[in-house]
């Protein structure tokens, strides 16, 4: 029995998405206006089976420039180069703690960026400014301490200390 739920094209070579009529927005188009289906799509990359996301393990379908959807989100809106989003991704676990963090097949890592670098935006971001990817309680544990380096040592030497004293008890 054939899927009632169709995901790609029924054009051969087009993995795009299911639009309409068992065909992509672009091969539904040249349907309702009676254009041929095997002339190229000009302006778009048409991906054949196999093609992936260029970060090494992702296996998102490529969207923009050869990264998923999710990728080049980050890498548009944090002003990033393909190098720095391979090298940040390649391995996407927290620089901190280690850990890996995953929801719904995805790394659910946050990108780590310096907050005074872009005074005007505090969103904003470029290769310079990003230092790492980290979990949600590192992450928050670093905003928490104003990302403040003192501070954390502060916190350091407390729990050292205290450490210290419990090992010192009989």
């Amino acid at each position: 029995m054939p899927s009632l739920i169709q995901l790609h094209c029924n054009v051969e070579i087009c993995q795009r998405r299911h639009y309409g009529l068992g065909y992509c927005r672009a091969h539904y188009k040249r349907v309702k206006t009676g254009q041929s289906l095997d002339d190229p799509i000009v302006g778009r990359r048409i991906y054949l089976q196999g093609d992936s996301c260029i970060i090494p393990g992702c296996g998102g379908f490529p969207r923009r420039l050869d990264l998923c959807l999710s990728h080049a989100y980050i890498r548009n809106t944090m002003k990033l180069s393909d190098e720095k989003i391979i090298s940040l991704f390649t391995n996407p676990v927290c620089w901190i703690c280690g850990r890996q963090e995953w929801a719904k097949g995805k790394s659910n890592l946050s990108l780590d960026h310096e907050h005074s670098h872009h005074p005007e935006n505090r969103k904003a971001g470029c290769d310079e400014c990003v230092r790492g990817l980290l979990c949600h309680s590192c992450n928050v544990g670093l905003g928490n301490f104003l990302d403040n380096p003192d501070l954390l040592q502060k916190a350091s030497d407390y729990l050292e200390n205290w450490s210290k004293a419990l090992q010192s008890r009989p």
